[in-house]
């Protein structure tokens, strides 16, 4: 018997249908039958926890099944294993994921990624119509929220906080576990082994992928060391990625020093150039408030020379205490995020031409919804020509401190705030966002349980085939 023939045959499991938001609906497994004459029939196995199976349903030759013992709120896992007779049960199919009377479905085999664009050139991420939202298209894609209809994903789950959510041009994820360890999904299953492990004394910040990565494979780490007289320094290092492993250790930016509350932010520029807002101190300490409040620009060998000749790394004012960082190619620029500045706004913009920027700059700011604060942010590229009178001059998707997403989108006219999905809504609280590896897709991640015991799942929206509403 062909063992190999045994994978295959279970390769395309998909979860098909899915539950209305707040509902529990029973849900149908199909896969593609073996090729192998020697197989005689199915199990699926079925559990709450990723690789951990409570049940399992021999099927006999049935390529579908449909569990009726569905839960609300409760998260399910599935896989299924093809078997001939003897018996003889062939390896597991990779796990497809449930979260019962919630918004996420799972499917091995996805559909097409969506475009859709409206008449500024921005892209459309917020409320699909004015209609308000339903609970699944005609073709039974969810719907969550202002968000419109979406087949939606889980990549992953993973046994901590995730953060810092990137992808990568060949359709990679990689994120940060727990500020220990940087992890890959690829083909979209979780890499086993870590890319990165931190040592003892060190804590994983910031995580960006040079926009030149397809070339370069650099990928930027934000490491906090504790040093032994009980200070804490922000080193940027860089590492090659080979292999879904990364290695080739350099410091680029070190020993910049923080408070003993607080994180910086990170970001990089199609340039390679290298941002760092820098939180301030709350008590008065020279040393730590160096740079402090600061955004902070280094050239790609860590070199530091300003827009006025001067060696110095200060780029602008920024906030005390930064919560987000993006570049924005669309008008090269920044958008920052956190508290404590000299405006009014807790997101920002700053344009990084030689004739706007400078250490004097004051952003442009905006106050989210119930003056809340951006935790991550992940900028959004028009993809039309804009009129003149129309242009969109950037657009980013934020995730606020209460877990819900929105859009803020920047013309000529100021800057505007669309909810696009509300705190909770996806079963636990949104923590990070980042664009797809396709264009219109977008990258989540929601976590549950308390921050000492929490679990993290990511998940991809993408486009259903009708918006709601809409002819």
């Amino acid at each position: 018997m062909n063992v190999r023939a045994l994978l295959l045959a279970v390769a395309s499991l998909s979860c098909i249908a899915s539950s209305a938001l707040g509902q529990a609906r029973p849900v149908t497994l199909e896969w593609d039958s073996s090729p192998e004459r020697s197989v005689v029939g199915y199990i699926v196995y079925v559990g709450s926890a990723s690789g951990a199976y409570d049940e399992q349903h021999d099927v006999g030759s049935h390529t579908s099944f449909v569990y009726a013992s569905v839960v609300p709120g409760r998260p399910y896992y599935f896989a299924v294993a093809a078997y001939s007779s003897g018996p003889t049960v062939g390896p597991r199919s990779e796990e497809v994921f449930f979260l019962a009377g919630g918004a996420t479905a799972a499917s091995l085999r996805p559909r097409e990624p969506w475009s859709d664009d409206d008449t500024t050139g921005a892209p459309v991420v917020g409320p699909a119509s004015s209609d308000g939202p339903t609970d699944t298209d005609d073709s039974g894609v969810p719907c969550v929220g202002g968000a419109g209809c979406y087949q939606v994903e889980a990549l992953a789950h993973v046994d901590g906080r995730a953060s810092a959510l990137t992808r990568a041009p060949d359709g990679r994820v990689l994120l940060i576990e727990d500020g220990t360890h940087v992890r890959v999904i690829d083909d979209d299953a979780l890499v086993l082994e870590p890319a990165l492990t931190a040592a003892a004394s060190e804590a994983l910040v910031g995580l960006v992928l040079d926009p030149r990565f397809a070339d370069t494979r650099f990928v930027y780490v934000g490491v906090v060391e504790a040093t032994a007289d009980g200070r804490r320094e922000l080193n940027v290092v860089r590492y090659r990625e080979v292999a879904n492993v990364l290695g080739e250790r350099a410091v680029i930016v070190a020993g910049l020093p923080l408070p003993m509350v607080g994180d910086a932010a990170l970001a990089i520029d199609a340039a390679g150039r290298i941002y760092v807002a820098m939180p301030a101190a709350p008590t008065i300490d020279p040393r730590a408030n160096r740079y402090g409040g600061m955004v902070l620009r280094f050239e790609s060998d860590g070199s530091t020379v300003g827009d006025d000749g001067a060696d110095a790394p200060v780029l602008s004012r920024g906030y005390a205490q930064p919560t987000a960082l993006a570049w924005s190619g669309a008008g090269d620029q920044l958008w920052l995020a956190g508290t404590g500045a000299e405006w009014a706004g807790t997101l920002a913009r700053l344009p990084l031409n030689r004739a706007v920027a400078g250490p004097a700059a004051v952003p442009e700011s905006v106050s989210l919804p119930a003056g809340s604060t951006a935790v991550s942010l992940s900028a959004l590229e028009p993809t039309a020509d804009p009129t003149p009178d129309t242009a969109v001059e950037a657009a980013v998707l934020v995730v606020d401190e209460a877990g819900g997403v929105s859009q803020v989108t920047a013309t000529p006219d100021g800057m505007t705030t669309t909810p696009w999905i509300d705190a909770d809504e996806l079963g636990g609280r949104v923590v990070a966002v980042s664009r797809g590896s396709a264009e219109g897709e977008v990258l989540l991640v929601v976590t549950t349980g308390e921050p000492a015991a929490a679990s993290s799942r990511i998940i991809r929206f993408r486009r259903g085939s009708e918006r709601p509403g809409n002819d």
